[in-house]
């Protein structure tokens, strides 16, 4: 079984997408807040096979939290996550791909993270 670190700053959208993950199979491990994410990250990297964060956070950011894993070589996936899919001319989730998350998708989640989890967990561990 796959575990993921979900990270979002909205309780609601929290739970929902941590419950839709772990309905899907995965082991889940939720985190309101960026720094705290981190953390846990920086101190045990191959705890999650993969990364599940909003961009939009308070203080420590999703993007901030893709540049620095990823400078860091953090090799797990990371599925970056916004319900604000363009913000004047900023593209959030090309600024995510474009910083080392694997895929994004828009808020709310569906059933369509399964696959793209599943396409990258496998990419990601081979890597």
């Amino acid at each position: 079984m796959s575990r993921l670190l979900v990270v979002d700053d909205h309780a609601r959208d929290l739970e929902a997408s941590a419950s839709l993950l772990a309905r899907g199979g995965f082991e889940v491990d939720c985190c309101v807040e960026g720094a705290e994410a981190l953390e846990r990250l920086h101190r045990d990297p191959a705890a999650y096979d993969g990364l599940v964060v909003d961009i939009f956070m308070p203080e420590v950011d999703g993007l901030e939290m893709i540049r620095d894993l990823r400078r860091r070589g953090y090799r797990g996936a990371i599925l970056a996550l916004s319900d604000v899919p363009v913000y004047g001319r900023f593209e959030p989730l090309r600024v995510a791909r474009l910083l080392g998350a694997d895929a994004a998708l828009c808020k709310p989640l569906t059933d369509e993270v399964f696959a793209v989890i599943e396409k990258l967990l496998p990419a990601r561990q081979a890597a």
